[in-house]
């Protein structure tokens, strides 16, 4: 019996200091709404001696104030503001990972906290913060950041950011492939898809100690922003070289200098082996104007539009039909979609010409203009309109097909809409 009581007293004693615990997740929440992380006195009554000279050392605090974004993204008005408020909080052990809008941009940051006199102090302060494209880009110029692609292999190969190293947040040895690939504390800039799984890999990545920026809304967004940067008429084709244009051929063991080469200022594509040439920058909203013609017989090419994904010898994208009588038809290839075209698969979606052909004769020079805005595609072939389509894709490289016979370019020329 007298066991059994020194037991109940026990557990009874362990519940009342479990319960007189400080909770660790009110102390974040107020530290966050608090706003006054340039009061030194404040800081110094939150923030391990330790921290506060980590934040000196590193920000040459000078009595004004210290550098905010270590504890929230970096704006500081409006502390009732919905925008500005901790969406969740999670711990592990020692370290609590917090995700927060700050004016409405979310971000996440990890804490270190330890227990002092019924409160917290925090130890250390590590997070990545959520920037927009242009932000993002002037990261990656700056060289001074590790760009980490968290996407799968196969979403990598389908394109990327220049320098990007490609570490799989989905595998089950994420971090064994950080610590493989990139170098310990190195300063990150970090993107997925939407912004989804690199704000998942940035709480990872907090708690092994590394810290920067991630992309918010992810790759997709950067590619948006590729694609409506607005400049002036631009000539594709400088009439010197193919400078800002990339190959692919079905047969890579011909050289793409042998199949796509300058002669009289002129682009002369061989037609044989099968690929295209494409532009390095991808357009949207935009009128792209194009000659062409046949020096020797009529055949077969096209001028690929919205380019989606790059492959050998097709890519997927809308094809602005060249093939000799059937100028301004239009095709799905590799799975795009046209608007009111069914789309089969093994067989190649078409959108017919609305007119009979304006193609002048064999060595005569044609012209395109092409109208791509929103999606939706308008082509006049020789003054004629031929074809008008919606496709669901609004951005992609551009391209010209070598596909069976010589044929040749000239004054290739995109002039962006507003």
């Amino acid at each position: 019996m007298r066991r059994i009581f020194i037991t109940l007293i026990s557990l009874l004693s362990f519940t009342l200091s479990y319960a007189d615990r400080p909770d660790a997740e009110s102390f974040i929440t107020d530290f966050y709404r608090n706003r006054s992380f340039e009061d030194y006195q404040f800081l110094e009554s939150h923030c391990s001696a330790r921290l506060l000279s980590k934040l000196k050392k590193a920000y040459d605090y000078d009595g004004d104030g210290y550098a905010v974004w270590l504890f929230r993204s970096g704006a500081q008005d409006g502390p009732d503001s919905a925008s500005n408020d901790i969406v969740s909080i999670e711990r592990h052990g020692d370290w609590y990972t917090y995700e927060a809008y700050d004016n409405g941009i979310l971000f996440s940051r990890s804490v270190r906290l330890k227990e002092r006199r019924g409160s917290f102090v925090i130890q250390d302060v590590e997070g990545f913060e959520s920037v927009n494209p242009e932000q993002f880009s002037d990261l990656v110029k700056s060289g001074d950041y590790v760009i980490v692609d968290v996407r799968t292999p196969e979403e990598y190969a389908e394109g990327y950011i220049d320098g990007a190293v490609n570490v799989d947040y989905k595998s089950d040895g994420f971090e064994k492939l950080v610590r493989e690939n990139i170098k310990k504390g190195a300063p990150l800039a970090i993107y997925c898809r939407s912004g989804r799984r690199s704000k998942a890999a940035a709480k990872i990545l907090s708690r092994m100690g590394f810290s920067g920026y991630e992309l918010d809304k992810g790759y997709l967004s950067w590619t948006d922003a590729l694609c409506t940067a607005k400049a002036e008429s631009i000539a594709l084709f400088n009439g010197k070289d193919l400078q800002g244009w990339d190959f692919i051929l079905a047969d890579n063991s011909v050289p793409a200098s042998k199949v796509f080469y300058i002669s009289d200022g002129i682009i002369n594509i061989a037609g044989q082996p099968f690929g295209y040439m494409y532009t390095q920058k991808a357009y949207s909203n935009y009128i792209l104007s194009v000659e062409w013609r046949w020096p020797e017989e009529p055949a077969n090419s096209g001028v690929f539009l919205n380019i989606e994904k790059h492959s050998a010898p097709l890519p997927t994208c809308v094809e602005h039909q060249l093939k000799a009588g059937d100028a301004g038809q239009f095709l799905a290839l590799g799975g795009s979609h046209i608007e009111g075209v069914e789309w089969v698969e093994g067989v190649i979606g078409r959108k017919e010409r609305i007119a009979e052909s304006s193609e002048f004769e064999a060595g005569q020079w044609n012209k395109a203009v092409i109208t791509v805005k929103d999606g939706h595609i308008t082509t006049y072939v020789n003054g004629v309109l031929q074809n008008e389509a919606t496709d669901l894709a609004k951005c992609g490289p551009i391209a010209l097909q070598s596909e069976g016979g010589p044929i040749q370019f000239r004054n290739v020329i995109l002039t962006p809409l507003e």
